[in-house]
Formats: structure tokens, sequence, C-alpha cells
């Protein structure tokens, strides 16, 4: 797996095969401001007025952090949202195929599809800058935070992608996670990551301190994402229209 980390002085945008950024002097990306309220609420369907709210094309992953809702979308930008009227804040310049994020202190991480990298947005109030950029495995879907490194899982070659945020090193690539095009979640919980593995059915845990899969759990047909509470993991299960409840 070669690692590919670099820090941007450019404007966050879309990306070459080379994952470099869109090109700006300063280093610079100034959020598109829209004006407006759309704070009061529908109190029979409580929806903010103005919602849903009209985003564009494929819209793929939200987290919420630092004030905002940030949301990626397949072909198309990274949008941010104020959390607290609903207003967008603008979109990021370019477009890229961006799926999982998640945050981490004043860092967005985003993985980009299509040329397989995963990569850091240094968020400011009112402005972002380009940070690291990763390059991972084929295919990657979903990134987590978890275990004092960033985990990516990678759709197409089966494996995950373990990188130190402080250098944007690839620690370690854990291979034969899942099937052929079956990783597809992520997450942090009781001393695993958990990824789910759709073509066979299973969750697998994989044990942070051996980066190997030590754990293999049923988790219903066809299971797509996981969440955990407490000592439970739940797992939607995509053709079946079922959620599955696991206690590892």
């Amino acid at each position: 797996m070669r690692s590919d980390a670099r820090r941007g002085g450019s404007r966050l945008g879309g990306t070459d095969s080379q994952g470099r950024l869109a090109s700006g002097r300063d280093g610079l990306r100034r959020w598109r401001g829209l004006g407006g309220e759309q704070g009061r609420r529908n109190r029979d369907t409580g929806l903010l007025a103005g919602s849903p709210i009209r985003i564009g094309s494929s819209p793929d992953h939200v987290v919420i952090g630092n004030g905002s809702a940030w949301i990626t979308h397949f072909e198309g930008p990274i949008s941010r949202f104020s959390t607290s009227t609903g207003t967008k804040l603008g979109d990021s310049r370019g477009k890229g195929n961006y799926q999982g994020e998640t945050l981490v202190g004043s860092s967005l991480w985003v993985v980009e599809d299509t040329h397989r990298l995963l990569i850091q947005v240094r968020i400011k109030p009112d402005t972002f800058l380009g940070g690291k950029v990763v390059r991972v495995g084929t295919a990657p879907y979903a990134v987590v935070s978890g275990f004092g490194s960033l985990w990516v899982n990678n759709f197409v070659d089966t494996t995950v992608s373990r990188i130190a945020p402080a250098t944007g090193k690839v620690k370690r690539s854990i291979d034969r996670v899942g099937s052929a095009l079956g990783p597809d979640s992520i997450t942090a919980a009781l001393g695993r990551i958990w990824v789910t593995d759709q073509d066979k059915n299973r969750l697998l845990g994989i044990n942070p301190k051996r980066n190997t899969v030590d754990r293999k759990l049923h988790a219903g047909p066809m299971p797509v994402s996981v969440a955990s509470e407490g000592s439970r993991l739940w797992v939607t299960n995509y053709k079946a229209g079922t959620v599955s409840i696991v206690t590892p």
C-alpha cells in the first residue's frame, strides 16, 4: 500500500489522480454565504421552515460538528450548513466523488472514491484549507476515527487502511476484510473496528492491537450500515428491510 501524504496550500476542490487540489494563491477558500433565516420550526412536522433543503444531486454522507453539518456529494462538492438555522453556508470549490467523512478536532477527513484518496480539510470559521492527502485502497467508501487512528474501508480490494492523522501516513493495510465488493460501513466501538460484509451477511471485528480480524458475527441478510449504542451494535439489512441488533 502506497501512502501519498502532502500538505496543501491550495483551495479545496476537485482532485486529480495525483491528489492535487484546486489551485489558489493564498490557500484560502471562503464559503459562498447564502442569506436568509430558516430557523423556524413547523410544529406539525418538526421540520425547520424551508426544509427539506435542496442541496444538489447525489448527497451521500453527513457529519455534524463545529456548529456545522457537512454533506458530501458523489460527483459533487462538499456542502456546509449551519446546524442552528439550517442555512446553507456554501459549497467547496470543484467536485469529486466524495463519500464517507469524519470530524477529528478542527479537521474534516473525506474519502474520495475515484482517485483512492483520503483528504484532510482544515476548518476555520468561514474558510477551510486543503490539508494532507493520503492514498488508500481501491474504491474507498467510509472512514472512522478510533484508537488513535483513521480507518478507511476499501470496497473493492477488501482491505482496511489504518492511517496516522498527525502524519497522514498509512500505518497498516489490513487484508482479507470480508469478501470482494463486501465491506461497506465501518464504526469504532466496544474495543474494535467493525465492518459490515454485505456479501456474506457478517459483521467483522478488527482488533486494533493486532491489526487483524478476530470476530465474525452473523448480522442478518445483506448488512449495510452499522452504529453502536452501549454494548450493542445496530446493523441495517438492505434487502430484508430489517435492523439486526448484535451483542458481540
